[in-house]
């Protein structure tokens, strides 16, 4: 239960943050993937189509 607190704890932290440039596509791919599982919706559009921030 420790690790799920931790793991929640870390997530809201994240996608809290600003995003940022990603450098290996793995990371591109993590980014997107914590957007997703938080329910970043506009988050994971950006990630996925940069130019979805000016329509958002």
């Amino acid at each position: 239960m420790r690790s799920a607190s931790g793991f929640l704890i870390a997530l809201s932290v994240l996608a809290a943050a600003p995003l940022v440039a990603q450098d290996t596509p793995e990371a591109a791919a993590s980014a997107f993937g914590m957007a997703f599982a938080a329910g970043d919706w506009a988050g994971a559009a950006r990630l996925m189509h940069p130019g979805a921030a000016a329509d958002a």
